[in-house]
């Protein structure tokens, strides 16, 4: 079996890659990351292929797992590891005569896919092909293979304790509402098991500590948790009483109450409720829900994370109440982005035995878990961590992780998190060797000083100076708004400690966005928590730093603070965090001031440039060398709506969009202009509390309204004097979605989801005399008006021109419409009249701009694909084989930027090689060619879009890009170019 896996292996190239590691890479390599490690030497992999994640310095991610099975037994466990541990998408076990791909985050009863091997294995199987180093390293591999996210470990298990919950209550009425209480106890079954099957907790110690002397024979409650086969519940009678006494003993063990019961809920804790408990969770028996079955039958609670069980408890953990959860903006945050968001941190400033990080938002501790992996793995003794390391281990925790959680129960679980972390590394033993090995003290610490259940805004570390501060603090605002998924909230209590700093920002002229908790939390880890030089990293709503009325807090944090890292992931709305509407922006800073010569890293990732198969699923964060611009910090203090044009834009959109602005506002051709020339308004709809008259509702009882509601003589009579006009009739209506125009002769009343076109001397006869008549618009304008707000150019200004546009394609604001460009002076204009009958609406809005040959080609390049990139979304033909006259206009937009760069007279060739797999590599030499260059290895990383690698000589590099259409855009070609400049500064100046 050995032969034919050694085989596969080298047909499918991973042993000549550098990020391909086997076990005896372990001891040479002991700083490898803990779930490689993990699956080396407990999982039964025989081979792990990563790839590095794009970014600098890089970090790695594994991406097929290679193993071995000789009978279906064997198949089956390394199935239940490789799913329970939750981090790779694939793994291939080579049979006798086969290979069978399995998906890594799909559960083992899954079928896998089968690919037949002949008899000596002499060359590839085609299916197994896309698994092939060169080809998996490629975003255009991806579109034909399943990741299946929404069946990973994490997903399943919290399905399973939902439909528990409700049985539990269904089955026992006493039990109805305390779905809290049911909850807390599955949370202690859960972790006994985890502690159990990772041989820290042992049956003799827990009986022994039960009877309260050594016992031959074990209680029928240990025997149910200890079994080797659980799913035979055939154990003696046990009760409730077995169990919380049993539970009491393991929270003493680890030096606090995980899930506490109080005193006066634990008579609803019975028999029945545990037993039906421990069936599902460790027996196998299954619940049926809406026809899904969910199990813990194949979980193997020895490899689950971490990671997974704080994300699992952060989950499931109802504090209080459901509301609760929703008014606090509170949502699960997945660990990948957790690891991204600390790797932009150490790559400002490692996280070393020197620093002190906090959280001030810590949930359940992911960030934190993720930070003290990184100390354990920074720190690793010569010999790797053993029990007796256990001294050192506590030491790095108690020094270097704090976190601050409002939820006790959540804090509770945030402390559990980091035991189970330290215990990973020095907890190889048993709880009686572990206590031998701490000596005097307790082997697991006292982190009731370190995780402190308080408001952030009131807690005893402030004042405190840390030297990182990190977190996915609450998006909702502080006294009620919308939550991340975009519902309306009510209003809540605002608590003394965010009223109070709310106010002394106020006084001290530091803005914040709508009363947002986001927003606060940011400024108090500023001004309350972060050192001097503190690098301070958080998880915000986009709409905090991009929009309309984001600009004073964007700006207050660009001139307050030195931007490090911007991680603009509004493509991957809905994708990153599952069932929010809201985008999310990952925001680093230094504490200080901003230097001129600052520099600020912005990384805009496409769905079509990750690795997220053929549903572009997020579950993990990996980029090629051009994702990442590079801008003048100083940027970011100023600008209209944010960061929109820096965050938002890419290089040769905001070009064009700075170009657009600087031509429209020195020749006063502006929609603005236009409409003041021609003696109209624009306005926008209104409430029924505001403009007097009310829309009636879509159906009978319902709480919805009609968009668009025909209004009679006597209705607009009633209407708002002031706003009378412009629902009058002889209205043009401008969805913000910039979905068709309409027209319309009579009375409406709409939303302000319409802006509208109206003339002024209506607006002003109308609000003067309720009786006066709606003013017609002349001949053909309305006709014009309408095919150029409807024209695929006014698109293209709403995209560069939009702050939420591109978000949502739901939000083109009044202000941003009156900026864009239009070309012509007032609704006279002949040129404007005849668009009205044109058949080529955007040709003549081109020429009537006198639109160079860079404006037409990025129009053109936009309306054919690039538009459909908005609200999130993936183009169809995004993935598909780019064509030749793609490949040409890429190339030549390519040297063109690069010739503006170098001058005319130094010598360049740019030549596209032939095809090698799904990657171009692209050649460019500058100066006089000796010889052909020697093509360079294109690295270890993921080819999003494009890698670029720096020739041997010096003087030119490779650019090396997917075939994939999405690569090979002008814009994109901007951006490579760009890309090059910095990896080439000796030439290009």
């Amino acid at each position: 079996m050995h032969d034919r896996l050694t085989a596969v292996r080298d047909l499918l190239g991973y042993s000549k890659r550098q990020t391909y590691f086997e076990l005896a890479d372990l001891s040479r390599l002991p700083t490898l990351p803990y779930v490689v490690r993990q699956a080396l030497s407990a999982m039964k992999i025989h081979g792990v292929f990563a790839l590095e994640d794009g970014f600098r310095p890089a970090s790695l991610k594994p991406i097929v797992y290679l193993a071995s099975a000789e009978s279906p037994d064997e198949v089956a466990h390394l199935r239940r590891a490789v799913w329970s541990q939750g981090v790779v998408p694939f793994l291939l076990i080579v049979c006798a005569d086969e290979v069978l791909v399995c998906g890594g985050f799909q559960p083992p009863e899954i079928d896998p896919i089968k690919v037949r091997l002949n008899g000596t294995v002499a060359e590839l199987p085609a299916a197994l092909l896309y698994y092939s180093a060169n080809r998996i390293a490629s975003s255009l591999t991806w579109r034909d293979l399943d990741i299946h996210r929404d069946s990973s470990v994490d997903n399943q298990l919290v399905d399973a304790i939902e439909a528990l919950n409700v049985l539990a209550q269904k089955n026992f009425p006493v039990l109805e509402g305390h779905q809290n209480l049911i909850n807390a106890v599955i949370g202690k079954f859960l972790y006994t098991y985890v502690l159990a099957d990772r041989g820290i907790l042992a049956s003799a110690w827990l009986s022994r500590k039960l009877a309260g002397n050594d016992t031959p024979s074990l209680p029928p409650f240990v025997e149910a948790i200890f079994s080797e086969n659980p799913y035979d519940d055939v154990h003696g009678a046990w009760s409730a009483s077995d169990a919380l006494a049993a539970f009491d003993i393991v929270d003493g063990a680890i030096n606090g109450s995980v899930f506490k019961i109080e005193d006066d809920q634990r008579d609803l804790v019975t028999d029945g409720l545990c037993r039906l408990i421990h069936r599902v969770v460790r027996c196998g028996d299954t619940i049926t829900a809406d026809g899904i079955q969910h199990s813990f039958f194949n979980v193997s609670f020895s490899i689950l994370r971490t990671e997974t069980i704080s994300a699992i408890y952060e989950r499931f953990i109802k504090i209080e109440d459901i509301k609760q959860k929703r008014d606090d903006g509170v949502f699960y945050t997945p660990p990948h982005l957790v690891d991204h968001v600390l790797d932009r941190v150490e790559a400002v400033v490692p996280i070393t035995s020197d620093s002190e990080l906090v959280d001030p938002a810590a949930g359940s501790g992911l960030f934190l878990v993720g930070a003290f992996r990184r100390l354990m793995e920074r720190y690793t003794p010569r010999e790797g961590w053993k029990p007796r390391d256990i001294r050192l281990a506590k030491a790095l925790l108690l020094k270097g992780i704090h976190g601050v959680e409002l939820h006790a129960q959540a804090a509770n679980v945030c402390r559990f998190s980091l035991y189970l972390t330290l215990l990973d590394y020095v907890g190889q033993a048993t709880i009686d060797e572990l206590v031998e090995a701490a000596g005097d003290e307790k082997f697991l610490p006292d982190l009731s000083d370190n995780v402190v259940s308080e408001s952030a805004f009131a807690t005893k570390f402030l004042g405190r100076k840390f030297t990182h501060v990190v977190g996915n603090p609450p998006w909702s605002a502080s006294s009620g708004q919308k939550d991340r998924t975009n519902r309306d909230q009510g209003r809540g209590e605002e608590s003394a400690g965010v009223a109070d700093f709310r106010t002394a920002l106020s006084l001290a002229n530091v803005p914040v966005g709508q009363a947002r908790l986001s927003d606060l939390f940011f400024w108090l880890a500023i001004f309350k928590f972060a050192a001097d030089e503190a690098t301070v990293a958080m998880i915000l709503p986009a709409r905090s730093v991009i929009g309309r009325l984001a600009g004073p807090f964007a700006h207050a944090i660009g001139s307050r603070t030195t931007l490090r890292w911007i991680g603009s992931l509004f493509h991957l709305r809905r994708k990153l965090f599952p069932g929010v509407e809201a985008s999310a922006c990952v925001v680093v800073v230094t504490n200080r001031q901003p230097k001129a010569d600052d520099k600020v890293a912005v990384y805009r990732p496409l769905l079509s440039s990750l690795p997220g198969g053929r549903t572009n699923e997020v579950w993990s964060l990996l980029a090629s060398d051009s994702e990442v611009q590079y801008q003048r910090a100083k940027d970011f203090g100023v600008g209209k709506s944010g960061w929109f044009t820096q965050a938002i834009l890419s290089d040769f959109d905001r070009r064009m969009h700075d170009a657009l602005t600087v031509w429209s506002n020195f020749n006063d051709k502006t929609l603005a202009h236009f409409l003041e020339n021609s003696g109209l308004a624009m306005g926008k709809g209104r409430s029924g509390q505001d403009a007097g008259v009310s829309r009636r509702p879509v159906a009978e009882g319902s709480e919805k309204s009609v968009q668009i509601m025909a209004l009679t003589q006597a209705q607009l009579r009633k209407v708002t004097p002031k706003f009378r006009g412009y629902f009058a009739g002889e209205v043009i209506l401008v969805p913000r979605s910039m979905a068709q125009a309409l027209y319309f002769s009579e009375p409406v009343l709409y939303p302000s989801t319409f802006n509208v076109i109206v003339r002024k001397s209506q607006v002003a006869a109308m609000e003067a005399d309720e009786f006066a008549k709606s003013i017609p618009f002349p001949v053909g304008f309305e006709a014009a008006f309408r095919a150029f707000i409807d024209s695929g150019v006014v698109r293209y200004f709403a995209s560069i021109y939009g702050a939420s546009y591109l978000m949502d394609k739901a939000r083109f604001e009044k202000n941003d419409l009156l900026a864009i460009p239009c070309p012509f002076t007032d609704w006279s204009d002949e040129k404007f009249l005849a668009l009205g009958n044109s058949t080529q609406v955007d040709t003549d809005i081109l020429d009537a701009m006198d639109a160079g040959k860079d404006f037409k080609a990025a129009f053109s390049e936009f309306k054919e694909f690039r538009q459909y990139f908005a609200n999130a979304q993936c183009p169809v033909g995004s993935q598909r084989n780019v064509s030749e006259a793609t490949r040409r206009s890429y190339v030549d937009r390519l040297q063109a930027e690069l010739r503006a760069a170098v001058g005319r007279s130094l010598p360049m060739s740019v030549d596209i090689q032939a095809q090698d797999g799904e990657v171009f590599p692209i050649s460019i030499r500058f100066g006089i060619r000796r010889e052909e260059s020697v093509q360079p290895p294109m690295g270890n990383g993921f080819i999003g879009n494009a890698v670029v690698v720096p020739t041997v000589d010096g003087d030119g590099a490779y650019i090396f890009k997917t075939s994939a259409r999405s690569a090979w855009t002008i814009d994109q070609a901007v951006t490579d170019a760009a890309t090059l400049r910095r990896s080439l500064r000796s030439w290009v100046q």
